[in-house]
């Protein structure tokens, strides 16, 4: 999704924004995965339009992998983001389903960081929002908590 648009809205958009993966390191190294690789950084729209991990590995994956073999680790809490002048400006955290903690856990960010928005300013009015995710393409969603400190700033 575009910066400050919620994953949420893209119900079944299966994605990967991570930097955990569990992978087969000779399956990227294949042929045709190695050229569109290559392709991918000879565009360089990684620094031109800042088209990183997310774009390339969703991509690849669901370019060159059958739906049956994906799936997405959705059940422990997972925290990525990046900050810009002490503020959170892509990014945020998401709620394991089966994290018990995890309403504490995401207080517990909401009162460490604020978000920065594209031209709207900053927020420390961080709201927690419900999604719902799949671990495997057209299995089930599983409801999850997260906050997303861009959004929040973008909305305010």
């Amino acid at each position: 999704p575009p910066r400050g648009e919620s994953y949420c809205s893209s119900t079944g958009a299966l994605a990967f924004y991570n930097n955990w993966h569990v992978t087969k390191i000779s399956w990227w190294l294949e042929p045709g995965r190695a050229r569109f690789a290559e392709a991918f950084d000879r565009s360089n729209l990684i620094f031109t339009h800042r088209a990183g991990d997310l774009l390339f590995q969703t991509a690849s994956v669901k370019l060159f992998m059958p739906k049956a073999r994906r799936r997405r680790y959705a059940d422990f809490t997972y925290r990525h983001h990046s900050i810009i002048g002490g503020q959170v400006a892509f990014g945020g955290i998401e709620a394991g389903w089966r994290d018990r903690d995890a309403r504490a856990t995401l207080r517990a960010y909401a009162a460490t960081f604020e978000g920065v928005g594209n031209g709207t300013g900053t927020t420390s009015d961080l709201r927690v929002r419900k999604c719902g995710v799949q671990e495997e393409v057209d299995g089930p969603f599983r409801p999850t908590l997260y906050i997303s400190p861009a959004l929040d700033a973008a909305e305010a």
